[in-house]
């Protein structure tokens, strides 16, 4: 796969993208979403407690990392956890943890090296409901051209890479920050860079793939030139091709940071005039944005405003799909206005539109992840007003915690619920917790032999069938003997997911010598279950 990887490395595309003409500063309205007083700074104190309603959190991963990234498949109810490992620098790791089990274990699903250079940022994508399962991620990483943007697509299936596009075009161009999100079969992506063969300022660059016609890259557009700041770009991807790209820039007043907004009602293939999110007249430093579109008509956009040195985390809101928005609050932790709140990020469930939310807090120099949910009902407030602290670890100060959704079962249901996925801090070991969730505590209580059934061709001539049919994921193994109990060969070793395998056995041992005519054994076991068969091998 390394081999694939650098000679891909020297493909150069000509860019076929003109931007927007919609760049003229006097074509923005004032905003009434202004943050000016002290008094708005305090709507949002908050005094948060530990939540026990979030269980014990499961260890993904232990080690120094650079990134972490969080989907799941809302058909298989699979869980993935992308971890980019921290080695120094130079042969950066892109491991993908999966579980099978609703997030109580977790196991390397699959990894990848790069080469000799290290892997900054990615975004983990589950295409679900394209027309094959896919576990893709856009990946940030430095090479000898700068800033590199890759797209990796993975088969759900049995985990094998398909393919690996180049997405940032030319050797010119020096990628600095992304962000990505997928709805319907498309996966969209916002990319802030500079080409360095045409000018020395940054742009804002939109694309869109549709998973099913396999067409490439397309719609590229230019969205914004010059935002000033290297920020990145956030995206949503909403219900009937609507797509959201928030962008914080600082060209337009100079002194003043603000986030506007381009949307797009057609699947990325154009996009509307830019509108203003913030009316930042308060001149308050601004970082760290987040966006995520209801299924119908709303548009929360989190950001970070640096308020007096001390920094907080707040949202804006749109209620009419992102033509006008709303100022909500700056949340802090009551009695303790020094403490930084920062590092957002947002997840809205697609089958019920609630939004997860989750950011950093700062105690005294150690971080806690605090939570909450926003009901599309009242997308002004928090749920009930409340922020809580789910974290059983310290976290890290370096990136931020991954808001998610994941299935919660309760007897024969299957219901939403929020989740997070976060690094410690000291080592920044990756930890994953859930809204109702036990984590290996119910690994333990429900411990259980695992329900299989194996079947095969009982008399054959030439090769042997055999089904096997697992209840859930476990550790399988298959291996045939013969009456005195030598292995002849092992069919099937590792783990495998719940379903129905076909097995073939072409009568031959592991030296590939044909076997001669009688009977013989096939022993399959799953986790700590045993089940035997018997095949009667005839001239």
């Amino acid at each position: 796969m390394k081999n694939v990887f650098i000679t891909l490395l020297i493909v150069v595309l000509i860019p076929l993208f003109a931007f927007s003409n919609d760049m003229d500063p006097n074509a923005f309205p004032v905003s009434n979403t202004s943050i000016t007083t002290q008094s708005n700074y305090d709507i949002g104190a908050y005094d948060p407690v530990k939540n026990t309603r979030w269980g014990t959190d499961v260890q993904i991963y232990s080690g120094n990392v650079n990134y972490i990234s969080y989907d799941y498949d809302r058909n298989t109810h699979n869980l993935f956890s992308l971890v980019i490992t921290n080695h120094g620098g130079s042969d950066d790791s892109i491991n993908i943890y999966k579980s099978a089990d609703l997030g109580s274990t977790w196991y390397l699903w699959n990894t990848y090296t790069m080469p000799s250079v290290p892997a900054y940022t990615a975004k983990l994508l589950v295409t679900d409901n394209a027309d094959t399962a896919w576990v893709s991620y856009v990946l940030n990483f430095q090479d000898y051209y700068g800033g590199e943007l890759y797209w990796m697509r993975i088969l759900e299936s049995d985990s094998t890479y398909a393919s690996i596009m180049h997405i940032s075009d030319l050797d010119g161009d020096t990628i600095y920050s992304f962000d990505a999100a997928y709805r319907d079969s498309m996966i969209y992506i916002a990319f802030c860079g500079i080409d360095t063969s045409v000018s020395s300022s940054p742009y804002i660059i939109a694309e869109s793939y549709n998973i099913n016609n396999g067409s490439g890259w397309t719609n590229k557009t230019g969205l914004y030139v010059n935002p000033v700041t290297t920020a990145p770009p956030a995206v949503s991807a909403g219900k009937d091709g609507n797509v959201f790209v928030a962008i914080l820039e600082n060209r337009l007043h100079q002194d003043t940071m603000n986030i506007r907004l381009k949307k797009s009602s057609n699947f990325g293939a154009s996009w509307s005039g830019t509108v203003p999110v913030s009316n930042n007249t308060g001149n308050f430093p601004l970082s760290n944005i987040s966006c995520a579109a209801s299924n119908d008509s709303i548009v929360w956009v989190g950001l970070t405003f640096d308020v007096n040195g001390d920094k907080n985390w707040g949202y804006y809101y749109s209620t009419d799909a992102g033509v006008t928005f709303n100022y909500s609050a700056i949340y802090y932790t009551a009695g303790h206005s020094s403490w930084d709140q920062d590092l957002g990020s947002m997840s809205m469930a697609k089958a019920n539109s609630f939004l997860t939310v989750a950011f950093k807090e700062d105690t005294s120099g150690m971080h806690n992840v605090v939570f909450g949910y926003i009901m599309p009902s009242d997308p002004s407030h928090f749920y009930n007003d409340t922020l809580e602290v789910i974290n059983d670890n310290w976290a890290t100060g370096t990136f931020a915690p991954v808001a998610g959704t994941k299935i919660t079962k309760v007897g024969s249901f299957y219901y939403t619920n929020s989740s997070v996925l976060y690094a410690g801090w000291g080592p920044q070991n990756v930890y994953f917790d859930a809204y109702n969730f036990t984590g290996v505590k119910e690994k333990i209580e429900n411990k259980k032999n695992v329900e299989f059934s194996v079947s095969a061709t009982s008399i054959s001539r030439n090769n042997v069938d055999i089904k096997l049919t697992l209840g859930k994921t476990a550790n399988v193994k298959a291996t045939i003997y013969n009456l005195n109990g030598q292995k002849i060969k092992t069919l099937v070793s590792g783990t495998r997911e719940s379903g129905v395998y076909n097995l073939k056995w072409n009568r031959r041992d592991s030296n590939n010598n044909r076997v001669a005519s009688g009977i013989y054994l096939i022993r399959v076991s799953a986790d700590n279950s045993t089940k035997t068969g018997k095949i009667v091998i005839i001239k």
